[in-house]
């Protein structure tokens, strides 16, 4: 069986060292992420509030 864990949160929360301990500890794992798409959301965001 296969499953898909998403992993999602703000700046400094944790989620790069959640995902190292899955990697360690899980089988066959195997990571995605999408940091470029976020980094650019955010920039734009803080574009839009100024």
């Amino acid at each position: 069986m296969k499953y898909i864990i998403g992993i999602g949160g703000v700046t400094n929360r944790g989620k790069t060292t959640l995902t190292n301990h899955l990697i360690k500890n899980l089988p066959n794992c195997y990571v995605v992420h999408q940091d470029d798409f976020f980094k650019e959301a955010e920039e734009v965001s803080h574009l839009d509030s100024q």
